[in-house]
């Protein structure tokens, strides 16, 4: 290029020196381009060969890592094989004479692949089941001697092959039982023997007496605890919780079964009191571990209970009714309650079985919820 100036020898002058540039760049060009020309002829030196098929793979050579938070160079091999960014190599050069190509090797399984790869594995599983709450009166209470022996009720044993009938009749996959007592125990494992049973006769009489049960066609136990609740007089007495597993899909759920005491031996409303601030306690507990609680029980009490536990907890009633301030129970309520807490977990129908029947097994309703349990399941 001839840049504007007054001097022509000048001009020419450096006309002549940008014509000499230009052909040394052209010749440059062309050494550049015969060093790198295919060469038919035997494999580089940095590369073994052997009549096994797996030594013709060319063994890269060392190379330092790039420092962290610097531009990575792609790194290449000796053979001159540049590696991509994904892990595939493509060679720059042709095969040895005479000596079929090698694959290059699957990348590896990267992060974002794995995640993928998860999520389209994972499906969202509903299931719904129904639970009890059944107080379904101790056998001592009717045996002769009892509080109940002169109402007419049948022997414990009776009543309990009842109330076996009842929880199979009404299709109840878990239930927590009050008052169950040794009589009524050996017809349940007679009856039941598919069941699961905590604690049942694993912990004494006393403790057996608030158990919980389980289908175990539809749920696996996968632990199994106690909480000292103040019973009459404030004397401690352990009540069961449990986590079971769905079979069918995966959903983990803790279930708790407790007693309060009534007002029979002397007024109990302090005992009750604090059992509610336990059991308060024990389902936030289980809750902040990520998986929903259910709960049953004869609590003993009604619009105290129901305003008590749900402002201290997220528990709700599955027969309705509004925490908060003011609080608002359900309009209709008995002693007996389901409640549950959870994202995973919605009631979807309640239920409460009194009268006919049901009165010759008890002097409780039965309650009966239906519950829909979401939980992510991995195919296997």
């Amino acid at each position: 290029m001839v840049r504007p100036g007054t001097d022509g020898g000048r001009s020419v002058l450096l006309v002549v020196a940008e014509c000499a540039l230009a052909l040394v760049a052209v010749v440059a060009l062309v050494v550049a381009l015969d060093r790198h020309a295919p060469v038919n002829g035997p494999a580089s030196s940095s590369a073994t060969t052997s009549d096994s098929p797996d030594a013709a793979v060319p063994t890269p050579s060392p190379r330092a890592e790039p420092e962290s938070g610097s531009p990575s160079a792609s790194p290449t091999s000796s053979s001159g094989a540049t590696t991509s960014a994904s892990g595939s190599a493509s060679a720059s050069a042709s095969p040895p004479a005479g000596r079929a190509p090698v694959a290059a090797p699957s990348p590896p399984l990267q992060q974002p692949d794995l995640a993928r790869r998860a999520e389209a594995a994972a499906t969202w599983a509903t299931v719904t089941f129904r639970i009890a709450s059944f107080n379904i009166l101790g056998h001592s209470h009717t045996a002769k001697g009892g509080g109940h022996s002169r109402r007419g009720y049948p022997p414990g044993p009776v009543r309990m092959e009842g109330a076996v009938d009842t929880l199979l009749a009404s299709d109840v996959s878990i239930a927590g039982l009050q008052e169950l007592q040794g009589p009524q125990m050996d017809v349940l494992e007679r009856r039941l023997p598919g069941w699961g049973v905590y604690p049942g006769r694993a912990l004494g009489q006393g403790v057996m007496a608030n158990s919980i049960v389980w289908d175990r066609a539809d749920w696996d136990a996968v632990e199994q605890h106690t909480l000292d609740i103040p019973y009459f007089g404030g004397r401690p007495l352990a009540m069961p919780y449990v986590l079971l597993e769905h079979r069918g899909t995966g959903l983990r759920v803790w279930v708790a079964n407790f007693h309060n005491p009534a007002d029979v031996h002397g007024p109990a409303q302090q005992w009750r009191d604090e059992a509610v601030r336990r059991q308060a306690a024990l389902a936030n507990r289980l809750q902040s571990r990520g998986l929903p609680v259910l709960m049953t029980g004869d609590f003993n009490d009604r619009e105290r209970f129901y305003c008590s536990i749900t402002s201290m907890s997220r528990l709700r009633a599955a027969n309705g009714g509004t925490p908060g301030r003011p609080c608002r129970p359900p309009g209709q309520m008995k002693v007996d309650w389901v409640l549950g807490a959870g994202n995973d977990l919605r009631f979807i129908a309640y239920r409460e079985l009194d009268g006919g029947a049901i009165d010759r097994i008890t002097d409780h309703p039965v309650i009966l919820a239906d519950v829909q349990g979401t939980s992510l399941a991995t195919a296997r």
